[in-house]
């Protein structure tokens, strides 16, 4: 049996610890195709403070510094949220902020690296591609800064299976999507001395009974985490569709008005049927805005347009 990586606990075990620098080194090399090797990595204090007591703080997964100067942010994003490319960006400030000094100062700045593992799917991006490495660049899409390097691997887009992988990364990628639903380490990765390591470190039954109570406290907490997204989805789509039945039987109910009025022949019918139909036109804008809201709430969730369509219509 083997931990899960996207616990807490699962994910510093196997690079965020001193013993597993080389680990973290490989990753980070892999996921950002960094041209140079790194020399060595330090790992620093994960809490970044604001400049003020009253500015807000950033506190991240990983935080380590390259011999060579360079800053690596590593996080593990277990939900989407709102903003989140947003929060990376502010994330990335602290390590470029710090770099400031007193006195006389020439404003270089050192690279600064974030790497971004994702247990969702981004909404706004292909699909199939999974990996992504962003910089800043012109109108003719030339790199135009080349010291702040952005990285997200959205694994839950991630199906390939092991004998498919044919990059050093791809076999990093299919580990932390499968380490634990695996019985046993596979032939195919016992051959590289970092991925033994990596079992080796993930292997439950060889933990201590202290390890073990931190683990399964910290599973918990990711089953607590996933379970609250899973339910706030669900409530999201049973919202939308009881106000789409609501919607759909108040235009029934001003049909049976205009069915009546014009059966009744009254005097004022012309003037009835006016404000009738007007306010039938404003319910049907009302039902056709919530199912707009429901097509774009499963898209967030990683739909395409043309599934959030096709749910809707079955549900």
């Amino acid at each position: 049996m083997f931990i899960n990586p996207f616990t807490d606990f699962g994910f510093k075990k196997l690079f965020g610890e001193e013993s597993a620098l080389p680990r973290l080194k490989s990753f980070i090399e892999d996921a950002l195709g960094l041209a140079i090797p790194i020399e060595s990595l330090r790992f620093l204090s994960p809490e970044q403070l604001g400049s003020r007591d009253d500015e807000r703080r950033a506190v991240y997964d990983i935080y380590c510094t390259a011999a060579d100067g360079s800053h690596f942010i590593v996080e593990l994003q277990k939900a989407k949220q709102h903003f989140f490319k947003d929060r990376t960006v502010f994330y990335a400030s602290f390590p470029i902020r710090s770099q400031a000094l007193r006195g006389n100062w020439d404003y270089r700045l050192y690279p600064v690296y974030c790497l971004g593992i994702l247990d969702f799917e981004f909404t706004d991006t292909d699909k199939l591609r999974w990996h992504h490495v962003v910089q800043l660049k012109d109108q003719e899409g030339d790199v135009f800064y080349d010291k702040l390097t952005f990285a997200f691997l959205e694994l839950a887009k991630f199906k390939k299976p092991l004998e498919a992988c044919s990059s050093h990364l791809e076999r990093w990628c299919y580990l932390l999507r499968n380490l634990q639903n695996m019985d046993s380490v596979p032939e195919l990765l016992t051959q590289d001395p970092l991925f033994k390591s990596a079992f080796e470190v993930a292997n439950y039954s060889a933990m201590s009974v202290a390890e073990q109570r931190v683990y399964n406290e910290a599973e918990k907490r990711y089953r607590d985490l996933v379970n609250v997204v899973n339910t706030a989805y669900d409530d999201g789509v049973a919202s939308v569709k009881t106000q789409l039945i609501e919607a759909e039987q108040r235009c029934r109910d001003l049909e049976i008005v205009v069915n009546t009025a014009y059966d009744d022949g009254v005097a004022s019918v012309k003037t009835q049927l006016i404000e009738v139909e007007q306010q039938l036109q404003a319910e049907r804008h009302r039902a056709e805005s919530t199912v707009q809201n429901a097509i774009k709430a499963l898209m967030a969730s990683g739909k395409t347009e043309a599934e959030a369509k096709k749910q809707i219509l079955r549900e």
